[in-house]
């Protein structure tokens, strides 16, 4: 977080990667599969044997690999370290011991493809809800739309109107239009079925 900054953190999670079935694992810090979180390039990702920095060449390649199946086109920032018994590895390569030699280095890819899948894969269906509540704010997607058919209503005698048009014309007859006292009402039912009763107890009756 020092030399890359705060940004950097925020997109990077904690990871501890079982590799089999002895003490092996890949610990360290990996770029989360999120929006935001992916680099365009693979220049930051540095890799320590048992402490050492090393060439990890297939290790990286494999971790772009199953990172773009999640975040198509991104590759992962990644700082790790390789933790396998001394036995199990040859560091005598090359005169800057850069360059290492795994035993088993396939049944060690796989089992590390076996857990980068595990952890990576919640990320399909869940999604953070602070980046839903941002995109909502900045598109005005996903806000919460308002019921149909329904209406604020205040009382004042025994009939149903509209609270800011006070007596909507169109539920009303027109001998009615001109009442000094146009009645509102507290209701909770859809718009249609308030007009449809204020309109039937308005008609003047034809016995």
């Amino acid at each position: 977080i020092a030399v890359f900054g705060a940004a950097a953190g925020k997109s990077l999670c904690e990871t501890r990667l079982a590799l089999g079935s002895d003490d092996s694992c890949l610990s360290g810090f990996i770029s989360r599969a999120a929006a935001g979180c992916g680099r365009s390039s693979g220049d930051r990702q540095f890799f320590f044997l048992n402490g050492r920095p090393v060439d990890l060449p297939k290790v990286s390649k494999l971790l772009n690999e199953v990172y773009r199946s999640y975040l198509s086109g991104q590759f992962p920032m990644a700082v790790l370290d390789l933790h396998l018994p001394t036995a199990t590895y040859d560091i005598n390569v090359t005169p800057d011991k850069r360059k290492v030699f795994l035993h088993k280095e396939q049944q060690l890819l796989a089992s590390l493809r076996a857990s980068l899948l595990q952890l990576y894969e919640p990320s399909r269906s869940t999604f953070a809800a602070e980046e839903m509540m941002l995109n909502a704010k900045k598109t005005g997607v996903g806000a919460p739309a308002p019921l149909a058919g329904k209406r604020s209503w205040t009382k004042t005698n025994g009939d149903c109107s509209d609270q800011e048009d006070q007596y909507d014309s169109e539920a009303t007859d027109g001998d009615n239009r001109d009442d000094p006292d146009p009645p509102t009402f507290q209701c909770s039912q859809p718009e249609s079925d308030v007009f449809q009763s204020a309109s039937a107890a308005r008609r003047p009756s034809r016995a």
